[in-house]
């Protein structure tokens, strides 16, 4: 059976006053160059107030939310919101990235959010089905499940996948389930600490506007 694990990841998309500040990006993809592309992200998180965040996977501007210090959720809040009020806001970009050992197998896609974890769940009912999935974002993967092993396709019709994205990559649904419940775990604690935020601004629904998945 293939041991996977389900890694939570916040995506911050910076002000375009910080980047210039800054300087100039690596002029090559975040894939193709990796190292270049993490040391710009930490040198523009260090700008902004952030701890020394590490990207995963590598160079790709999301981050490990269980990496996230009280300090970096409020910012990644307050960025994230801007000028919008709370109430008003979509959840939290980011998402799940599907790991087999330490190799990313399926990172979140455009506009996706944190909150499609829920998505990821409906995958591991005992049933057969064909279904797209993560649907906030876009493109969109498509499921196909026999009730015992779900396979993950991502091929492109309209718009490319942002790599890496699998054509096919199956696994059982009890793996699916058991990255799930860790997932989990780790999102629950990272909802403590937007409620964190919300108490001290008086919003104390903010785990439930930013991350829908509860």
């Amino acid at each position: 059976m293939t041991e996977i694990t389900l890694i939570p990841v916040i995506e911050i998309l910076y002000p375009a006053e910080v980047k210039e500040a800054e300087g100039p990006a690596p002029t090559g993809s975040w894939q193709a160059e990796p190292e270049a592309w993490d040391a710009y992200l930490r040198r523009l998180n260090r700008r902004m107030g952030f701890s020394d965040l590490r990207s995963f996977p590598l160079g790709s501007r999301r981050f490990p939310v269980a990496d996230l210090t009280q300090t970096d959720v409020a910012l990644a809040i307050d960025l994230h919101l801007g000028d919008t009020p709370l109430q008003e806001s979509c959840g939290l970009f980011g998402g799940l990235v599907l790991v087999e050992g330490a190799t990313p197998i399926l990172i979140p896609q455009c506009c996706g959010m944190l909150a499609d974890i829920a998505s990821w769940e409906a995958l591991t009912r005992p049933e057969a089905f064909s279904e797209p999935f993560c649907l906030e974002g876009h493109p969109c993967p498509q499921a196909v499940s026999d009730s015992v092993e779900v396979e993950i396709q991502c091929v492109e019709d309209m718009e490319p996948f942002e790599l890496p994205a699998p054509l096919s990559y199956k696994i059982s649904r009890q793996s699916l389930s058991d990255g799930l419940e860790e997932a989990k775990r780790v999102l629950n604690s990272f909802a403590a600490k937007v409620d964190v935020w919300g108490r001290e601004r008086g919003y104390p629904e903010a785990a439930d506007v930013l991350l829908t998945w509860q």
